[in-house]
């Protein structure tokens, strides 16, 4: 059984003008067309044709995609669309998560008249303000909403990096304070005790955040410990 363009619209819900355009575009042709008026006419079990390019928009492929996954019946086409449409679900949810009231975090490299102003005078013979004075480490500072937050040094020995370890837990101050140092260091280390009850929560951290931890462990006079010396990305 034959339908005219206009049945075969009201059957399948497809308007004319799009059929007569996908017919122009080689993607859904009709059965037969008259050779004089040029009526287009459609079979019955065209129907499921019709019905999987509309699904197959449904999935927001291209006509051209459509076409393509019609000739060769390759599903990697449907594959890298919805590989796609995850990737921009995955960023859609990251900016509706995204809270109004974040607090905005900024760091800079200080000096040792700085870390005095910090710390204080009592600490300006402490171990950590000679090593800034002396350049052997650097010092810097981070503010959170232009307020104060926290300080650490980076000493040039290892790269040994003195932030407190509860501070790797903060996504959006680790992002900041790894990719500011990153252009002057390509690795930092982090040395813990090997009694610390948090080491395996930290290195589990790590690692989800970092592409390359190493661990390895070390005696220091009477005390043992356990360093994790990550290798950061070049900018």
């Amino acid at each position: 059984m034959l339908y005219r363009i206009g049945d075969f619209s009201q059957k399948t819900g497809i308007p004319v003008k799009t059929l007569r355009y996908y017919d122009e575009i080689n993607l859904f042709k009709p059965s037969y067309t008259e050779r004089f008026s040029g009526y287009r006419y459609y079979e019955i079990n065209q129907i499921k044709d019709i019905k999987l390019i509309s699904k197959l928009k449904g999935l927001d492929l291209s006509l051209e995609e459509i076409k393509q996954f019609l000739e060769t019946k390759d599903i990697k086409i449907i594959l890298n669309k919805r590989k796609t449409f995850e990737e921009k679900l995955e960023r859609i949810e990251e900016f509706m998560n995204v809270k109004e009231d974040a607090p905005i975090y900024n760091i800079e490299e200080g000096d040792y008249r700085k870390y005095i102003e910090i710390n204080g005078i009592k600490h300006s013979k402490c171990a950590q303000a000679l090593a800034v004075k002396d350049l052997n480490a650097k010092y810097f500072i981070v503010y959170k909403d232009d307020e104060f937050y926290i300080d650490f040094c980076i000493y040039k020995k290892d790269n040994w990096l003195t932030l407190d370890k509860k501070y790797f837990f903060e996504d959006e101050l680790i992002n900041l304070i790894t990719s500011y140092i990153s252009v002057e260091v390509n690795y930092v280390t982090i040395y813990l005790p090997i009694e610390d009850t948090m080491y395996k929560k930290l290195n589990d951290e790590l690692k989800n955040k970092f592409k390359d931890v190493e661990e390895s462990e070390f005696i220091q006079g009477e005390y043992k410990y356990r360093s994790l010396k990550i290798i950061l990305e070049e900018n």
